[in-house]
């Protein structure tokens, strides 16, 4: 959860629709975690969805390139 740079980049004759940003890093980090069917999400994200799901928490990871540890959330189901 937060911001990105969403578009095409790239030149004229070789241009991708790619994301952007330490946002992006941080999902990627997250997913590369993640195992079938499992969906984990960061703190920041769990507040913005406030009681509509149902998780499971994982508690301080230290994830690749990141100078901080972030506190998870493994979703487990919806209220």
């Amino acid at each position: 959860t937060g911001p990105a740079i969403v578009g095409n980049v790239g030149a004229s004759h070789c241009m991708d629709f790619t994301a952007l940003g330490d946002t992006v890093n941080l999902a990627a980090r997250l997913q590369s975690i993640a195992t079938g069917g499992q969906i984990i999400i960061s703190g920041d994200t769990r507040v913005q969805l406030g009681h509509s799901i149902v998780v499971s928490d994982m508690g301080l990871l230290t994830l690749r390139n990141r100078a901080k540890a972030i506190t998870a959330h493994l979703v487990t189901g919806r209220s």
